[in-house]
């Protein structure tokens, strides 16, 4: 809640029209208070991830308080589900080590969920 109301002045309405437009997700509200999908914001992070062995170097260009979307990792290296040790460098804040799991794939892209939250303006 803390977020919507820091992103939106009438948040409390906007909330409760969302809600109700979606009522699927009110359970998930009173459960966690907060959205599934978190507004995101564009960043440029590094991040250093292991995969196996090897330590890769990528970039995070967008992030929610529980995800990222990571380019300039090879793809292929990569399982949906799986789960990869992190380091997120955040420029003027806290580097992140965590666990962060494949979600999802697109042309560039790999989507991932952190096993930390994120500090986020």
């Amino acid at each position: 809640m803390w977020k919507l109301r820091t992103m939106y002045i009438e948040s409390e309405t906007l909330l409760e029209r969302w809600l109700q437009e979606h009522p699927d997700e009110q359970l998930h509200w009173m459960t966690h208070f907060k959205l599934r999908h978190d507004p995101r914001e564009l960043v440029s992070w590094t991040v250093r991830l292991w995969i196996g062995e090897e330590k890769y170097e990528a970039r995070a260009v967008d992030a929610s308080i529980h995800g990222i979307c990571m380019a300039g990792i090879p793809m292929a290296l990569l399982e949906v589900g799986k789960s990869y040790r992190a380091e997120i460098w955040i420029p003027g804040g806290p580097e992140v080590a965590c666990l962060v799991e494949v979600r999802n794939f697109t042309d560039r892209r790999i989507g991932m969920r952190t096993g930390e939250s994120l500090p986020l303006n």
